[in-house]
């Protein structure tokens, strides 16, 4: 196992996430799985971090998040660990009684949610077993260049496997919500502040950049 699939995920970093599913199977059916999963998303990993950039693919997914602040998590944990159940602490852990981190909250609430698509999706697909590969791998960005690089890796990402000739027309990215004012759970007007604007944003994914850096499939 690499470092990379356990490092835990620090207050105020940036992460890369990837998760795929088991045996490459199938994630999404319907398009109604796609917009459940993203509820799913929101509801279990908004409250601990920002969201950058995603793409949603037949058989995995990207998304580029930055941890809440210190306070945030710690918070976060106190009201959590207030409201755990027995039941809920033997998923996370043989210790029923074991108090979930703020160094460790981020793997608990992905675990959640990936857990709670992957109960939903087996009943309605009449499936059984796990969905989705344990851990997930996560890749902590430091420098601020590799941070362009990489929306623009998530993004090329569903032309890259061959689900769209033209990425910018993908449904179930995060590309169309830099193009529109619409409300959005996208950190949209700071992403596009560090591109100096929606023009720069979309020059610079007019480009054909070398994304070897960024793979983890």
């Amino acid at each position: 196992m690499k470092k990379r699939d356990t490092e835990p995920l620090l207050p105020d970093y940036f992460y890369h996430v990837f998760a795929r599913t088991n045996n490459r199977e199938r994630l999404f059916v319907s398009d109604e799985n796609y917009r459940f999963f993203l509820r799913r998303y929101t509801d279990f990993l908004l409250p601990i971090a920002k969201t950058y950039a995603y793409a949603l693919l037949e058989n995995h997914v990207h998304f580029l998040i930055k941890m809440r602040d210190e306070q945030t998590l710690a918070t976060f944990c106190e009201t959590t660990n207030q409201g755990r159940t027995r039941s809920d602490a033997f998923l996370e852990s043989d210790d029923p009684y074991t108090p979930i981190k703020p160094e460790t909250v981020a793997s608990y609430q992905f675990q959640r949610f990936f857990t709670s698509y992957a109960k939903a999706f087996n009943k309605q697909q009449s499936r059984y077993g796990n969905l989705i590969q344990r851990p997930f791998k996560r890749k902590m960005i430091k420098d601020e260049s590799h941070l362009f690089q990489l929306v623009y890796y998530i993004h090329n990402n569903p032309k890259k496997h061959g689900y769209t000739t033209d990425f910018r027309s993908y449904k179930w990215s995060s590309y169309q919500s830099f193009l529109s004012d619409a409300p959005t759970k996208i950190e949209r007007a700071e992403l596009l502040d560090w591109f100096g604007g929606r023009d720069y944003f979309l020059a610079f994914h007019d480009q054909s950049l070398d994304d070897q850096l960024w793979e983890f499939e």
